[in-house]
C-alpha cells in the first residue's frame, strides 16, 4: 500500500475564545452530531519544516455529517470528556491497521481544525514516535509528542502529550478494528482530557481525521 503524505488542518471558525492559546475557540459541543463546513487550500510556508506542506482551510458549504453512509456513531461518555467514535471503512483490517500505527501514514490523514489561522506540521521522530508542531504565523501555540503501540492485531494505541502555553496533558487513544463485510470498523476512544474545552477540540480532530482516513482508504 502505497499512501501520499500530506498535512493539512481543517475546522470552523465564530466560536467564542478559550483561556487556554493551544486550544483557540474550541468550546464543549453542544450537538454531537453537527455539520463541519470546511474547504482546502494549499499553500507555502518558510516556518514549516522542510519537506513539509501545509493547508489552511477556510469555511464553505458541505454535506451534514448524517448524510455520509461512514459514520456509525459519535458518542460521549457519561463524563462529557472522553471523546468515542466509530466509523466504517471500506478496506481490509490489515491495511487500515497499517495506516494508524505508522506515523509517515498517519501523517496522510491527520487533521486538525483551523481557528483563526491554526496550522500544523507533523514530524516523524522515530519508528512509533511523532511530534506535532501548532502554531499561528505570528507565534506557536504548543506541541503534541505521540507514540504509537501495537497492542495486538486489532489495536492500535498511541499515547498523547500535548504542551500548551499553560498545561501539560498526557492522555490516551485508543482504537479498535472489527473485521465486517465490504470492510471493517474503527472504533475510536480518546481519553484523560483535564476539562470539556479540550475533549471539544479533539473530538473535531478526530472526526476530521477519520473522515480523511475513510476517504484515503477507499482509493
Amino acid at each position: 500500500m502505497r499512501i501520499k503524505k500530506r498535512q493539512s488542518a481543517s475546522g470552523t471558525s465564530g466560536l467564542p475564545p478559550s483561556s487556554d492559546p493551544f486550544l483557540g475557540s474550541a468550546r464543549p459541543l453542544q450537538c454531537l452530531l453537527v455539520t463541519l463546513p470546511y474547504r482546502v487550500a494549499h499553500f507555502g510556508s518558510s516556518n514549516a519544516s522542510p519537506g513539509h506542506k501545509e493547508v489552511n482551510t477556510v469555511n464553505s458549504a458541505r454535506p451534514n455529517i448524517l448524510d455520509s453512509p461512514r459514520i456509525m456513531a459519535l458518542l460521549a461518555d457519561g463524563k462529557d470528556k472522553d471523546v468515542t467514535l466509530s466509523f466504517r471503512i471500506r478496506a481490509d483490517r490489515s491495511r487500515a491497521l497499517y495506516a494508524i500505527s505508522i506515523p509517515e501514514y498517519i501523517e496522510a490523514w491527520l487533521r486538525f481544525p483551523a481557528e483563526d489561522g491554526l496550522r500544523f506540521v507533523f514530524n516523524s521522530e522515530a519508528q512509533q514516535e511523532f511530534r506535532i508542531q501548532l502554531y499561528r504565523p505570528e507565534a506557536p501555540l504548543g506541541s503534541i509528542y505521540g507514540h504509537c503501540d501495537t497492542m495486538n492485531a486489532s489495536q492500535i494505541r498511541y499515547t498523547w502529550k500535548t504542551r500548551s502555553a499553560i498545561a501539560i496533558t498526557n492522555t490516551v487513544v485508543d482504537m479498535k478494528l472489527l473485521s465486517i463485510s465490504g470492510g471493517c470498523t474503527l472504533a475510536l476512544k480518546h481519553r484523560g482530557f483535564r476539562d470539556t474545552s479540550e475533549s471539544a477540540l479533539y473530538s473535531k480532530v478526530w472526526q476530521l481525521s477519520l473522515e480523511s482516513l475513510c476517504r484515503l482508504m477507499e482509493k
